[in-house]
């Protein structure tokens, strides 16, 4: 009869906390005390099997609220071993720390004296020392308030963790006077990218229900170590939010070089980065660097080196063309062909540009023309003087470079003439003219005919043929020059 209600009791135990969401339970010895159970060298699992729970002694309570059942489960001097997939941003974590409890609905636990073991982050497991506390579910919604001490290198740094009910939205607010740099770039897990030494001070981190997250810490004297390359005493304002590291400026050195960082770099980003500082980081006599996340796929670097006639600045861009929000554009200066010079900075704030390049050759003292070739949306805006290179970037976002050199000839009933130049001066045969080009130069000896569309492709109308003895503005047509042997047309 003893044995009988033995066996029912441990099944009755392991039933109820296979209720609280415990897998594999299994226990030594068990005995009632004030009510409820009391289970010695105790192991179970979570619902996932990546957390595992031994503990010395879990005290088993149950009551029913209504119809539901409500299970108190105590915890003394625990030892978890949390198994964590490396994630590339702080929201992965507080997903996993949700989930990380094993806790079901109706459920309060509490903890006293436990030891948690974070094993795949890095190669040696983070360990978390005395952590005390209540994790309760009993209302359908995940609180706690628990603290402790995150161990590392036979220091002790203490930390809280408490999420609390606010109407029908749980905050969780996770703090630390300050916490090794080491292990919150573990945490992190940027691909590439090492964080050695140094501490991370004032941390805070806020986030609602896995959203609307917010970290903040202030970084010092930190070792973080770029594809093998080492950047020594980087310290500076970081904050995390969602999958973004944002900061005012990180400065460090490398070798005899200052470095500073700046910006919202996306996770995803960061290999970009990585790339530029790769290129940079083999430069002889580099004197600084800085580095800047422009916008999403596009980040920007500048360094500075010593070449024999003097200092040397160096700017690159690197742009992931796979982004979606990106868009490839071309911009004349003026907004025309023949214009005024105008500056590259001038030009992308007009136009909203977050990064311009200067694209080519020009006229420069004259009228501003470029000299290569010029596609605007797929549209022909000026053609190459001479066998020019392009750099050309295709519907698919892809990139190529080419020799382009333009020629055509124009046909009428009156003969054909060479078409040589596409929105450039002066004719000495046929150029094709487009009010892109801007403004026409007075040129006694050139022929103007303007021309309209017609329903056949490649065709059109003769509208006026003209000399042009003063300045203009362009329309469509051809500038029939000098050199032209056969009759005008109609």
């Amino acid at each position: 009869m003893f044995v009988l209600r033995g066996r029912i009791d441990r099944a009755a135990a392991a039933t109820i906390l296979s209720m609280s969401g415990a897998r594999d339970v299994a226990f030594e010895g068990m005995r009632s005390e004030g009510g409820r159970w009391l289970l010695d060298a105790v192991h179970f699992r979570d619902a996932t099997s990546n957390i595992s729970v031994d503990a010395q002694t879990a005290g088993i309570g149950l009551d029913w609220r209504g119809a539901r059942p409500f299970i108190t489960l105590s915890l003394v001097r625990p030892h978890l071993t949390i198994s964590a997939s490396t994630t590339p941003a702080l929201e992965g974590l507080a997903r996993t720390a949700l989930h990380a409890p094993p806790v079901g609905r109706g459920l309060h636990v509490e903890i006293f004296g436990a030891t948690v073991e974070v094993l795949g982050l890095r190669s040696r497991p983070i360990v978390v020392d005395q952590v005390a506390g209540t994790i309760d579910n009993g209302l359908r919604r995940l609180t706690y308030d628990l603290r402790g001490k995150l161990l590392e290198d036979g220091r002790a740094y203490p930390f809280a963790a408490r999420a609390d009910a606010e109407g029908k939205t749980v905050v969780h607010r996770w703090s630390a006077s300050a916490l090794p740099a080491a292990v919150v770039g573990s945490v992190l897990h940027a691909g590439g990218i090492e964080v050695r030494d140094g501490l991370v001070g004032d941390v805070a981190v806020r986030f609602t229900n896995g959203r609307d997250l917010r970290a903040d810490g202030k970084l010092s004297a930190a070792t973080v170590v770029v594809d093998g390359f080492a950047l020594h005493g980087v310290s500076g304002g970081i904050a995390l939010d969602h999958d973004e590291l944002a900061t005012n400026e990180l400065t460090g050195t490398f070798d005899d070089a200052t470095v500073s960082v700046r910006g919202d770099t996306r996770f995803a980003d960061l290999a970009l980065l990585r790339e530029l500082f790769d290129n940079i980081a083999g430069e002889q006599h580099l004197q600084t660097v800085r580095l800047e996340s422009v916008a999403p796929g596009v980040v920007f670097a500048k360094y500075v080196t010593r070449g024999d006639e003097g200092p040397l600045a160096i700017h690159l861009l690197d742009v992931d063309p796979n982004e979606p929000t990106v868009r490839f554009d071309t911009v004349l200066a003026g907004d025309h062909v023949f214009s005024g010079a105008e500056r590259t900075s001038s030009m992308a704030a007009r136009t909203g540009a977050i990064a311009g390049i200067n694209g080519d050759y020009f006229d420069i003292g004259g009228t501003s023309a470029p000299q290569g070739l010029m596609i605007r949306d797929g549209a022909l805006v000026h053609a190459p003087t001479a066998l020019r290179e392009a750099l050309i970037v295709h519907r698919d976002k892809s990139f190529s470079f080419d020799l382009f050199r333009f020629h055509g000839t124009a046909t009428t009933s009156r003969g054909t003439a060479p078409i040589t130049l596409f929105n450039d001066w002066p004719p000495g045969d046929v150029a094709v003219i487009t009010p892109d080009l801007g403004k026409i130069p007075a040129s006694p000896n050139v022929m103007f005919v303007s021309l309209a569309g017609t329903t056949t492709p490649g065709r059109y109308r003769v509208e006026d043929v003209s000399p042009l003895p003063e300045r203009r503005v362009a329309t469509f047509g051809l500038a029939f020059g000098p050199l032209v042997r056969s009759k005008l047309p109609r």
